[in-house]
């Protein structure tokens, strides 16, 4: 979005139905589940509005119940997956509990990509996977027993030296802030760092390589968007 989307509040009304911008299936191209094909299921709306976001998600115009959301996503026909990526915008956003439990009690293993600055209480299990992406200077402190992974976008302008990791504003890339930290005893190879994509060849270049360095010098993993290389949403 780029940051041109409206911010979204967090709205736990309705765990039946849920705003849906479109349920597709893929190869995951970032973080743990790299090259792994997936369904994803991108929700609608967010509470950040970050300018370096490149995905689309204020198509308010599907309202799904939980059982037609499980219907598009058998509908997609021959998937070979056991994989089902919630994603949007922010999931936590929305009541997902209902999905959730749908999911794993279909043997799903369930990977749920958040910027980690709401909470739901879920039917936690090892099919569950908490991917925090964090946009703010915090997590919320009953969501980070739970993240499996930490997922960081680099700009190669706003690198911690300390830590090699983000210390810009998200919501207003001018200022610096420093981006919440996993705790200090969190396992290093569960931290993935990829570069920031802008309109911009050169700078792209760039924060490439403060990520290949980054995981060089503070043992992080590198993920690129694999999917942008191949030519798939």
């Amino acid at each position: 979005m780029r940051g041109k989307n409206l911010i979204r509040k967090q709205d736990l009304s309705n765990k039946e139905k849920l705003w849906l911008e479109k349920i597709f299936y893929t190869i995951q191209g970032e973080g743990p589940y790299s090259g792994y094909p997936s369904i994803f299921i991108r929700l609608s709306g967010c509470n950040l509005k970050c300018d370096f976001c490149d995905t689309s998600f204020e198509d308010f115009n599907h309202h799904f119940s939980i059982d037609e959301i499980i219907n598009n996503l058998n509908n997609l026909g021959n998937t070979k997956t056991k994989l089902v990526v919630i994603t949007g915008g922010e999931p936590f956003r929305q009541n997902i509990s209902n999905l959730v439990d749908k999911l794993l009690a279909l043997k799903y293993t369930v990977q749920i990509e958040t910027n980690g600055t709401f909470f739901i209480p879920l039917s936690f299990s090892s099919q569950l996977v908490i991917v925090c992406s964090p946009k703010t200077a915090s997590v919320h402190k009953e969501l980070l027993p739970y993240i499996n992974y930490f997922k960081y976008v680099l700009d190669a302008n706003f690198v911690d030296p300390i830590d090699g990791l983000p210390n810009y504003n998200s919501q207003n890339m001018q200022t610096q802030a420093k981006i919440a930290r996993p705790n200090h005893n969190f396992d290093k190879d569960k931290i993935y760092v990829l570069p920031m994509d802008v309109l911009d060849e050169d700078k792209n270049k760039l924060n490439l390589q403060a990520c290949v360095k980054t995981c060089l010098d503070f043992g992080y993993k590198l993920s690129l968007q694999m999917h942008k290389y191949a030519g798939i949403e």
